[in-house]
């Protein structure tokens, strides 16, 4: 009686082995990944006048986004180096009709 409580006990544990063992490999954890070398603040304008700011996405050199409001095609995009020693930050101003042009 003793071999057979250990046999089921044994079947048991190499049971619950094989199934982490599975779930190891359909459960991988999720890559990391870089963070960002410049953080962006985007302005969406309504028309290719750019006068009244419908949204805006935020970009953190910590990785975390943030949007409000309404994307669009025309928009003007700041960077800044997350480095401070890094290179120095530009604007770009970009629409369907002309591309991203460096303010």
């Amino acid at each position: 009686m003793f071999k057979r409580i250990q046999h089921k006990s044994t079947v048991r544990v190499v049971a619950c082995l094989a199934f982490l063992g599975a779930g190891a490999l359909f459960f991988q954890p999720a890559e990391s990944q870089a963070l960002p070398s410049f953080q962006s603040i985007t302005t969406y304008y309504s028309d290719g006048s750019f006068s009244g700011a419908i949204g805006r996405r935020i970009m953190r050199c910590n990785g975390s986004k943030s949007m409000t409001g309404t994307a669009s095609e025309y928009y003007m995009v700041c960077t800044d180096p997350c480095d401070p020693d890094g290179e120095e930050g530009q604007c770009l101003l970009c629409s369907p009709d002309t591309g991203c042009v460096v303010q």
